[in-house]
């Protein structure tokens, strides 16, 4: 099974296999490209009260609002239960924060609007080829670094790779 159920997106093992060969296109062809990690914090907390069949209806409306944000050849991932994944090819870190956090506004204005969505929280992290890493392993590691350290601060902001993270 490559798509998740509830989504449509790609599950981790085939998110991660698009990563690699988004990877190596952009090698071949020498262009950038950015790995966005999105987490739903209160994930399980909602799932645990409202139950599974009100919790998959969020998690579709926002997996909708989150492609509806995307351009056509992006990727977008289910990489856990309360994390979302998206590969931006040809997009550079310094824009896929832009895009990401212009994604988020538009995914949180639409999320609250959604019946008992009001206590999920969207933190977002980016990492990016060639500036961050040259190997799907490190894009993944670095991104989700940051992604665990804007979640433990409670950031708003769409945390990207720093040597200090």
């Amino acid at each position: 099974m490559d798509h998740d159920p509830v989504t449509g997106f790609l599950v981790y093992a085939g998110f991660r296999s698009s990563l690699a060969r988004e990877l190596s296109r952009a090698r071949r062809e020498h262009r950038s490209l950015t790995l966005g990690l999105v987490s739903v914090g209160g994930w399980e907390a909602y799932l645990s009260e409202k139950g599974p069949a009100a919790a998959d209806k969020v998690i579709r409306q926002i997996a909708a609002f989150f492609e509806d944000g995307c351009r056509d050849f992006d990727t977008t991932g289910r990489y856990s239960p309360s994390i979302f994944s998206i590969i931006f090819p040809g997009l550079s870190v310094d824009h896929g924060v832009g895009v990401v956090s212009r994604i988020l506004g538009g995914v949180l204005k639409k999320t609250a609007s959604v019946k008992g969505a009001e206590s999920l929280v969207l933190r977002a992290a980016v990492a990016g080829y060639p500036h961050d890493a040259s190997t799907t392993e490190r894009l993944m590691e670095i991104a989700e670094a940051s992604l665990f350290k804007t979640v433990d601060a409670k950031s708003g902001d769409v945390a990207r790779w720093t040597e200090e993270t």
